[in-house]
């Protein structure tokens, strides 16, 4: 049996001789690939290791299978990198493992990878690269193994695109991909594939079993069983990672590190709590970790004020930081008590010359607080904190103050002219994320809506290549208050597809559409589906009795709603 390395370097050598022309290159090619099916991992009990998935693929109209596996020193020749299309789905699904998917507590550097041929490859003289987003789902399995550092299934397949909100879409050239997977996968068992495309799946693969899913987490789920389990046992047996990885945590929970995604921060501490033999320190760390993805992530980690003595034994940076988390908390609909909330947290903002990062972090919290009981005075807090990232000049970190307070300044009336003027000047900063500039003009957008300058909001927002990577809550929010503005200019059926896709994409935004659109006899109960909402309960209760509240409720809660 011809091992799977040695195939490739002989397939190596005759794809580097027909690209120098070598007129038996292409006999050589095919007397090495005759010997390929014996060599194919997926035809014989060969594993796949921790990181590694097979790729299917069509060049033309030929079918390629590939085995995906981090890119080594020791590359081996005739491997091919991802280009183009399968790139940016790997960065894309590294992101969504990074949200999604429990750590082990120590950062995972970025993941180059190549592909060893399995199945013969088209056209043997042509140099290869690997390009299509339907790599994606079996790359976020990968990503996701790697992770883990546990391996995946080697008797499974995956095909599908990955949607920037880990949705699963259907992939093209299906045909030929199951025509390379009946020829060159005798020991296929299993292949996930997106719902759309399952029934033809079956009608051409017979004794596979189909797995059809529409998310990244249903393939997580039966690709790692009984994950939690196998967690909790790795983390209890291993105490110095334990404790490494509940100082990371803590970190990235408390400075919104890039390394995890909330959702992963979410995960693992709840793995870790879930661990046992933790100090009283460690749970903590982890309970306050978790506390803040979940507000993150879903509005519902409610932080409750440290002790005067925790809080002085801090340094006065993560001091600053934790203060912003629990104003935060109560912003997004903790407890009552938000003007003694404001005045303590308050006296903790030095002077305007002395302040640095996390004073002005604070101040933004402060602001989205006090939008729940005095907009000018949330302006205020907003202004201020953009103020203090310009005098330290640190623009690019304006965005997150700079969005709340365009849109308090539409809800309050005033001048949004000197805010306008940092947007753009943020828009242009060599480095600004194009998430950040979606955020930006999604805001500038609802400001000059709020105005009634429906022209210029539909300038910011009907551009939908901005929005197709912004995350799912900005999509939600963009798509709300298009549907406003094309009502309000008269375009009703562009406003209807609006509210078509809302209805797809959230909840909540499609029930504050409808309730924008809903006959007077019916407004009643809409609003009281909005307050059925979890995610807006607690937001309707305080707009509700907001002391600059406008009548009627239904156009005020339509205006004022946050998101």
């Amino acid at each position: 049996m011809v091992g799977t390395e040695a195939f490739v370097r002989s397939l190596g050598d005759a794809l580097r001789a027909a690209e120098a022309g070598d007129s038996t290159a292409r006999q050589l090619v095919a007397r090495v690939t005759r010997h390929a099916i014996s060599a194919s991992p997926v035809a014989s009990s060969s594993t796949l290791e921790a990181g590694e998935a097979w790729l299917v693929g069509v060049q033309g109209t030929h079918g390629e299978i590939w085995r995906l596996r981090p890119e080594r020193p020791d590359s081996i020749r005739g491997s091919a990198p991802l280009v183009g299309d399968a790139l940016r789905a790997a960065n894309l699904v590294s992101w969504l493992v990074r949200r999604d998917v429990p750590s082990f507590g120590r950062p995972v550097p970025r993941t180059r990878w190549e592909a060893l041929p399995v199945s013969p490859v088209a056209e043997p003289g042509r140099a290869v690269a690997l390009d299509g987003a339907s790599y994606g789902l079996a790359l976020f399995g990968a990503a996701a193994s790697r992770e883990l550092q546990l391996p995946p299934p080697s008797d499974a397949v995956s095909l599908g695109v990955v949607e920037v909100d880990g949705r699963v879409g259907h992939v093209d050239g299906l045909v030929e991909k199951l025509d390379v997977l009946r020829a060159w996968a005798p020991g296929l068992r299993r292949v996930f594939v997106a719902a759309s495309q399952a029934d033809e799946v079956r009608r051409r693969l017979v004794g596979v079993e189909v797995i059809p899913v529409t998310t990244v987490a249903e393939v997580l789920d039966r690709s790692f069983p009984n994950l939690e389990d196998q967690l909790v046992a790795r983390w209890a047996n291993a105490p110095e990672a334990r404790r490494r990885a509940v100082w990371l945590l803590s970190r990235s929970a408390l400075h919104g590190d890039s390394t995890f995604g909330w959702g992963g921060v979410a995960r693992t501490a709840r793995v870790l709590l879930d661990s046992g033999a933790t100090s009283e320190e460690e749970r903590s760390r982890l309970q306050l970790a978790y506390a803040i993805a979940m507000r993150h992530q879903t509005n519902e980690g409610v932080l409750e004020w440290p002790t005067d003595a925790r809080l002085a034994e801090l340094p006065r940076p993560l001091r600053l930081s934790l203060v912003a988390h629990v104003v935060q908390s109560q912003a997004d609909g903790g407890n009552d008590g938000i003007e003694a909330t404001l005045a303590r947290a308050e006296a903790y903002v030095a002077p305007r010359l002395e302040r640095h990062a996390e004073d002005l972090k604070l101040l933004g919290a402060l602001g989205r607080l006090a939008a729940f009981v005095d907009l000018e005075r949330a302006c205020r807090y907003l202004e201020e904190a953009i103020e203090g990232w310009q005098a330290i000049e640190r623009i690019e970190e304006t965005s997150h103050s700079l969005c709340e307070a365009l849109r308090l300044r539409g809800l309050a009336g005033g001048s949004d002219a000197p805010l306008r003027r940092v947007a753009a000047e943020l828009l242009v900063v060599p480095g600004v994320s194009a998430e950040t500039g979606a955020y930006v003009r999604c805001a500038l957008g609802v400001a000059s809506a709020l105005r009634g300058e429906y022209e210029a909001a539909l300038e910011e927002l009907v551009d939908a290549e901005l929005w197709h990577a912004a995350p799912k809550h900005l999509r939600a929010r963009r798509l709300r208050w298009l549907a406003r503005t094309f009502d309000a200019l008269g375009e009703r059926e562009r406003a209807a597809e609006c509210g078509r896709q809302l209805a797809e994409l959230d909840s909540t935004s499609s029930v504050l559409w409808s309730l924008s659109c809903a006959e007077p006899g019916d407004v009643e109960n809409w609003v009281e589906r909005l307050r059925a909402e979890p995610s807006a309960a607690a937001i309707v209760r305080r707009l509700a009795v907001h002391p600059q509240r406008r009548e009627p409720l239904h156009a005020w809660l339509l205006d004022a709603y946050p998101y």
